[in-house]
């Protein structure tokens, strides 16, 4: 008996806990004959030695699934964190680009001049400050998109889309002004959604 059980811990002792927990998963799915035969074929068990170890994995398989669920938790809980967040990212992208779209098709379009440039001294950007005029009325608009070099320099021309009903909101006609913002967190959603799957694919192929 004493030798039957030093036996069946020399060779338990080919098999690595991973190992263990894949074949554990075959027998759970009554695929015992599949067990025996890698047991025998790829881990180099006799006949005998993967009876008893397909015996010893049909009276562990919980604690070893259990084992594998466990491992595996963290894992599936950062996939599904990245894919929310990256679900919300990509519904807040939609709403900027659509509010966008609404209120160029609502605004009025002006024309305006670059009056001055604000230049933030610790990025080095800057941002127009634009003058327009509204029913004789001068107003003006600065812009909160920094770049550098400037993408505007002072007497530039330039189109903005003013609200009809509250003229001192608006908004310059461009790329950086309009879409940068929303293009970027979808760009940022898209991203962590496919990330997020892929983590959740693989963690439930362990």
């Amino acid at each position: 008996m004493l030798i039957l059980i030093i036996e069946n811990e020399e060779y338990m002792a080919h098999l690595s806990k991973q190992q263990r927990i894949n074949l554990a998963t075959l027998m759970q799915q009554g695929r015992k004959t599949e067990v025996l035969k890698l047991l025998t074929d790829q881990y180099g068990f006799s006949s005998e030695e993967a009876d008893m170890e397909a015996e010893s994995l049909s009276k562990s398989v919980d604690t070893l699934i259990t084992d594998r669920d466990n491992s595996t938790f963290g894992i599936r809980m950062a996939g599904w964190i990245l894919s929310i967040a990256g679900i919300i990212l990509l519904i807040a992208a939609s709403y900027f680009f659509l509010d966008t779209h609404g209120k160029k098709t609502d605004w009025t379009t002006v024309e305006g001049r670059v009056a001055h440039l604000i230049v933030d001294v610790g990025e080095g950007g800057a941002a127009p400050v634009v003058v327009y005029t509204w029913r004789d009325d001068s107003l003006s608009y600065t812009s909160g998109v920094y770049s550098s070099p400037p993408a505007y320099k002072t007497g530039d021309p330039v189109k903005l889309y003013v609200d009809p009903a509250s003229p001192e909101d608006a908004f310059i006609d461009s790329f950086r002004e309009l879409y940068l913002f929303p293009t970027i967190i979808g760009v940022l959603g898209f991203v962590f959604v496919l990330i997020g799957l892929l983590i959740l694919f693989f963690a439930k192929r362990v």
